[in-house]
């Protein structure tokens, strides 16, 4: 059943959003991003970074909602979240909504090839703590972020990068949170693009836990590796396919998994 669910879920959005939404945001300066992610481990990473196996089959669904709204030509409001479905052999299942967040991205510099911003995040609790799901707590982000785009042998490749430092209220630890994005246009309407994500936490936090944890540790660190292609459907909306790792941390599970995606620019 619940599989269905899924895949109704994605040809939801690849089949019948596409028709309906460009009429009813017709004029606005905004992005609507959805996507589907499914990650699984029995494994995490201890403070010490050492892979332990945990004894507990660990699978998450996401299904993300995004959106961007453009109020100036430097200006961008964006709001992200997230509804989250975790099963556990050990544990009990949980499911429920994580933290929203705020973004306001202002740009102070561009030249045409390139461009610099600042990024400024509220992080607002639906509710309080819930196990694997959310911290529940208020937080901020403050951060820069730098886009630049070259030709290289008649392809278009674009580099973007962001660094932040992220604080929460209570117990969680601050974090230094950094991205790095490089994509291709390898066709017409295609293009190719990896990631990486690092969470470096600061280890100041206070853990109210006293067994592992695979995500939402109070000190936890973690790098994260990303790769997917994209395809432009038809003008202003976009799908992709892709999967995803972890490639090292501290206090976080290991694995991976797989997303896919669409958004609209209207």
């Amino acid at each position: 059943m619940k599989t269905l669910i899924s895949i109704y879920f994605i040809l939801y959005i690849l089949l019948i959003l596409p028709s309906a939404l460009p009429a009813f945001f017709e004029g606005c300066d905004l992005d609507i991003y959805t996507a589907y992610k499914q990650y699984k481990t029995d494994h995490i990473w201890n403070r010490q970074g050492k892979k332990i196996n945990i004894h507990n089959d660990f699978r998450q669904r996401e299904y993300q909602l995004f959106a961007d709204y453009y109020f100036t030509r430097n200006d961008c409001l964006s709001l992200h979240s997230s509804f989250v479905e975790i099963e556990e052999i050990l544990n009990r299942n949980t499911r429920g909504f994580t933290d929203p967040e705020l973004i306001w991205t202002h740009c102070f510099y561009s030249n045409g090839t390139e461009s610099l911003c600042t990024e400024l995040t509220a992080i607002i609790p639906v509710a309080g703590q819930k196990h694997e799901l959310r911290y529940g707590r208020f937080g901020g982000e403050l951060g820069l972020y730098y886009s630049t785009c070259v030709d290289l042998s008649s392809h278009p490749v674009y580099f973007d990068a962001t660094l932040g430092y992220r604080a929460y209220s209570g117990y969680p630890s601050d974090q230094i949170r950094n991205t790095f994005i490089v994509g291709s246009y390898l066709l017409p309407g295609f293009y190719l693009e990896g990631r990486t994500d690092l969470h470096f936490g600061v280890f100041n936090g206070k853990s109210h836990m006293h067994h592992p944890l695979v995500f939402f540790n109070a000190n936890y660190r973690l790098l994260k590796a990303q790769i997917r292609g994209v395809l432009n459907i038809y003008s202003g909306f976009y799908v992709s396919l892709g999967c995803f790792g972890h490639v090292w941390g501290q206090n976080v599970g290991t694995g991976g998994g797989f997303l896919t995606e669409a958004w609209f620019v209207f």
